[in-house]
C-alpha cells in the first residue's frame, strides 16, 4: 500500500478532507465494508490514545513509540483521494489492529496499580491539632503539629513517643504515632502502637484498623491487608474507600 492511501484515511479521521473529496470518501464507506472498518480502527487508536496516555506516568514514552511506529504510513503531506483496493484494507486493519494491540499492552503495563502508587493514593493525612492548652507537655505537642502538618513525620517520633509514655490511654497518640511509624517504615513499632488501638472500643479503632491495612499495603502484602481491610464495618467513615480498595486488591 502507498502512503497516499493510508494518509487518506489519516485525513479523514482528522477531518482534514472537504468538498468532493470528502463526499468521496463518504460514498466509498457506505459501499465497502472492509474499508469501513479500517477507518473504524484507525479512529479508535486516533481519539482513545491521546486520552489514554494523558497523565500517565511513561505516557510519553508509549506516545513516541507509536509515531514511530505509524510514522512509515502517515506522511505529513497532501495527498489526493485514490482509489482503496479491497486488497489493501486488509493492511490497513492490520496495521491499525497492531498498533492498537501493541498500545493496549503498554497501557495496561503503564497503568496497572502498584502497591506505593495504591498507598500513595490511600494514605492522605489530615492535619492535626495536638495543642493543649492544659498540658505541661504544650511545647512539644505544638511542635509534634508543625512537624506532622508539614510531613516530617520522622521528627514527630521523639517530640511524642515520649508524651505517649506518659499517657499511654491516649489512643489518639497512639493513631498519630502509628501513621509516623508507617511513613518512615518502622512497620513494628508501628504495629506495636495500631494492634493497641484497634483491639480497644476507642472511638479510634478502626482508624488503626485502616492503617494497619495500609501498613500491609505499603509492604507488598496484600493477603493481611485484605484480612484487615474486611474488619472496617459499614458505619465507619473508611469503609467505602475500604471496599474500593478491596476490589482493587481482589481483581489483581
Amino acid at each position: 500500500m502507498t502512503d497516499e492511501q493510508y494518509h487518506i484515511i489519516d485525513q479523514y479521521i482528522n477531518n482534514q478532507l472537504e468538498g468532493e473529496a470528502l463526499l468521496a470518501f463518504e460514498l466509498q464507506l457506505q459501499q465497502d465494508a472492509e474499508l469501513a472498518e479500517a477507518v473504524r480502527l484507525f479512529t479508535t487508536l486516533n481519539n482513545e490514545m491521546p486520552a489514554i496516555i494523558k497523565n500517565k506516568p511513561g505516557g510519553e514514552v508509549l506516545k513516541k513509540n507509536l509515531q514511530q511506529i505509524s510514522e512509515p504510513h502517515f506522511k505529513n503531506k497532501q495527498a489526493p483521494v485514490v482509489s482503496l483496493k479491497k486488497s489493501k484494507i486488509y493492511q490497513i486493519a492490520a496495521v491499525a489492529a497492531m498498533l492498537i494491540a501493541m498500545a493496549g499492552i503498554v497501557f495496561w503495563q503503564l497503568t496497572k496499580p502498584d502497591k506505593v502508587s495504591l498507598y500513595a493514593q490511600y494514605a492522605g493525612h489530615s492535619e492535626i491539632d495536638l495543642v493543649s492548652r492544659g498540658s505541661i507537655e504544650q511545647e512539644a505537642l505544638a511542635k509534634a503539629t508543625e512537624y506532622y502538618n508539614n510531613g516530617e513525620y520522622a521528627t514527630v517520633i521523639p517530640l511524642l513517643q515520649p508524651i505517649l509514655d506518659k499517657d499511654s490511654t491516649n489512643n489518639q497518640y497512639r493513631v498519630i504515632l502509628g501513621r509516623c511509624y508507617i511513613e518512615t517504615n518502622n512497620y513494628e513499632n508501628a504495629f506495636a502502637q495500631l494492634n493497641s488501638v484497634a483491639a480497644s472500643t476507642s472511638a479510634y479503632k478502626y482508624e488503626a484498623v485502616w492503617l494497619t491495612a495500609l501498613a500491609w499495603l505499603k509492604q507488598n502484602k496484600n493477603a493481611e491487608c485484605i484480612n484487615a481491610l474486611k474488619t472496617i464495618p459499614e458505619s465507619d467513615d473508611h469503609y467505602t474507600e475500604a471496599q474500593e480498595l478491596l476490589k482493587i486488591l481482589n481483581d489483581k
